[in-house]
């Protein structure tokens, strides 16, 4: 017989066994296979102890008056408003976030920012243009020519 802890659907005759539902062939085959294989031992018999505390475990009495309470409770439910329910008083709210977002991201994509736009400039043009405004400079800085009164 394989592992049933190595095989899948393994777990299913475990806890068939531990809990009596395995049928009896199937039981003493599984029995055989527990004399050899410590694991499947050590968790069988951690199971068979959690099912015998269960079966021991006793509820405590319910109060007085707990099926009544109950019963009101659950007539009090079915005949409650359906718009007076938490969640379905916060879906207007959520509905038009929602919206908000989509008109959002609508305008984002409608009109996206304008992209930098960079010019090349060509080098050559630009020493020219330099040389050109060192040539105003130097006309502006030199001393304008006395006017003659006789050649007017």
């Amino acid at each position: 017989m394989e592992c049933p802890m190595e095989t899948r659907g393994g777990e299913d005759l475990l806890l068939d066994y531990t809990s009596g539902r395995l049928a009896p062939a199937a039981a003493a085959g599984f029995e055989r296979h527990l004399e050899h294989c410590e694991r499947c031992r050590t968790w069988a018999n951690s199971q068979k102890a959690v099912w015998s505390a269960l079966e021991a475990w006793e509820a405590p009495p319910a109060p007085a008056g707990f099926d009544r309470e109950l019963y009101r409770r659950i007539e009090q439910e079915t005949h409650r408003d359906w718009w007076a329910w938490p969640a379905l008083r916060l879906r207007p709210a959520l509905s038009l976030a929602v919206a908000t977002v989509l008109v959002f991201f609508a305008f984002l994509v409608q009109f996206p920012k304008p992209a930098k736009q960079t010019e090349v400039v060509d080098a050559d043009r630009l020493e020219r243009a330099l040389d050109d405004v060192d040539m105003l400079r130097e006309l502006s800085l030199a001393p304008a020519p006395a006017s003659d009164p006789e050649q007017m």
